[in-house]
């Protein structure tokens, strides 16, 4: 009995180390879609915010993520994604990106 007890506590702890190791990696995910989303956003900042936020759809995308929001402010663009785990959870992330001031 105490066998049994003993596979079932590992069994549920290995439940719960596999759903927040994947929530880990999706979070890494969700941060690296939403740089690469905004930072190409930006290169079309100038040409208006339609061409500028499928710019970064088209890249959020590829990095496995759904643009939530996506928002251009002069130069500065604000993109949010979201992924989710194999779990169901989703994670969410934020960037901005636009042209270097010197100083």
């Amino acid at each position: 009995m105490i066998t049994l007890g003993a596979g079932v506590a590992l069994t549920v702890l290995a439940a719960g180390m596999l759903t927040v190791a994947g929530a880990l990696v999706a979070r890494y995910r969700a941060g690296n879609a939403a740089d690469s989303g905004a930072l190409a956003g930006a290169l079309f900042a100038f040409d208006g915010e339609v061409a500028a936020c499928a710019a970064a759809g088209r890249l959020v995308g590829e990095n496995g993520a759904w643009l939530v929001a996506c928002a251009v402010a002069g130069p500065i663009v604000t993109v949010s994604v979201d992924v989710r785990t194999s779990s169901g959870l989703t994670v969410h992330a934020t960037a901005r990106a636009g042209p270097v001031m010197a100083g």
